[in-house]
């Protein structure tokens, strides 16, 4: 019995790599939608992998020279996929002329993971990419992964403060009749329903030490913010008014949380962890505000803003005291969903351009530079949220 030799393990790495260029990659020209590979690379890891394994068995007599040939061309694989992934960036970023470029270098960091939703496979489903920073500081996406589907719809979700989790909004249980609060593992596993009531609930949003959620339940005439353990214990209704209460989010010390209501149009409300000191801090003539997101450091809350009464969402930024407002971005089309980076230095949020599919972008919390990060080219993406 013989084992695998070095020189044929080089020659398999080099035959999936040709493989692979030839077969899936294809530079994207100037102008063209981004794509980063699209749906292809989504699932065109498996085929390269398949592929290998078979060429794999054929050339090897033992065990050990299976399990070298298959880690070393596997090595391979990975860094081909992640740097024609990365390679192409999204159309639109003025910096890039969408060509392919290099391996990236052992100095590109991991900046953390973007999970986020798609219909492009006909119902809400969750995906998710480790997000990147390139020698240049360029934010660049890595894999796209499809996490959870479910015929009725998965969306709206929020990674735990620890990463270990994922709360989500399913209506797997009722075919979109209403909607759940479900957690799972990271790697979509493991789902749980924790509240599986009749009413629709949505929109969850984990306290900072990752004990309890909060989210908005649909009642017969309105919808409140609510509050559980983690575990979908001790149901409690915090903000009880006859009017629509949506979108919550906890404040970083765990003390407060913001929340969008109809209550005078639509504003931005912040109120204690408990329900109580419920205070307008837009309280503007604006047609609708809602999406608030508290800043890591608890000194900014981000929303959208419809101040032209247009339908064009505008990105803002508020101090919780309802001093300080500013506008970070405008003129991008219809903005929504603002998620800060776990830093607070960057906001992801979810672009729609004119007649074109919702696109994933990222701009600069000064609002001085914003690019695309993620978008299909046959279906629209949203609901991102940023994890460490």
């Amino acid at each position: 019995m013989r084992t695998l030799r070095p020189a044929v393990i080089t020659i398999l790495a080099s035959m999936t790599i040709a493989i692979f260029l030839g077969c899936t990659v294809q530079p994207a020209s100037r102008g063209s939608s981004s794509e980063s590979l699209g749906a292809d690379a989504v699932n065109s890891e498996a085929t390269v992998k398949a592929s290998v394994d078979s060429t794999v068995e054929a050339r090897t007599n033992t065990a050990d020279g299976a399990n070298a040939a298959e880690q070393a061309v596997e090595a391979t694989v990975s860094a081909v996929i992640s740097a024609t992934q990365r390679a192409q960036r999204p159309a639109g970023d003025k910096d890039s002329s969408n060509s392919l470029k290099p391996i990236p270098s052992e100095t590109e960091l991991t900046v953390g993971k973007i999970i986020f939703v798609s219909d492009r496979v006909g119902t809400d489903t969750i995906y998710q990419f480790d997000l990147y920073t390139d020698d240049d500081g360029q934010l660049i996406p890595g894999i796209v992964s499809e996490l959870i589907n479910s015929s009725g719809g998965d969306h709206e979700p929020q990674w735990s403060p620890d990463g270990r989790k994922i709360a989500f909004a399913s209506g797997r249980d009722s075919n979109w009749i209403q909607d759940d609060i479900e957690i799972a593992h990271p790697s979509g596993d493991n789902r749980i329903n924790i509240t599986n009531t009749p009413a629709y609930e949505g929109s969850p949003t984990w306290s900072p030490d990752g004990s309890q959620i909060a989210f908005e339940s649909e009642g017969e005439t309105a919808s409140d913010i609510w509050v559980m353990g983690a575990d979908g214990s001790n149901r409690t209704n915090i903000s009880d008014s006859p009017y629509n209460d949506i979108d919550p989010s906890w404040s970083p010390d765990g003390n407060q949380i913001t929340f969008a209501s109809d209550r005078a149009g639509w504003d931005i409300y912040v109120m204690n962890a408990d329900g109580s000191n419920q205070t307008n801090i837009t309280n503007s003539s604006a047609d609708h505000e809602y999406n608030p997101s508290w800043s890591p450091k608890g000194d900014e809350i981000v929303f959208i803003s419809d101040e032209d009464k247009d339908g064009s969402g505008w990105i803002s930024t508020i101090s919780p005291d309802g001093s300080n407002r500013r506008e970070v971005i405008s003129g991008m089309g219809e903005a929504q969903d603002p998620e800060w980076s776990p830093d607070g230095s960057k906001i992801v949020f979810t672009k729609q351009p004119h007649n074109s599919f919702s696109e994933i972008w990222v701009v600069d919390a000064d609002g001085t530079s914003s690019h695309p990060l993620w978008s299909f080219s046959d279906g629209n993406s949203y609901n991102p949220h940023w994890g460490h």
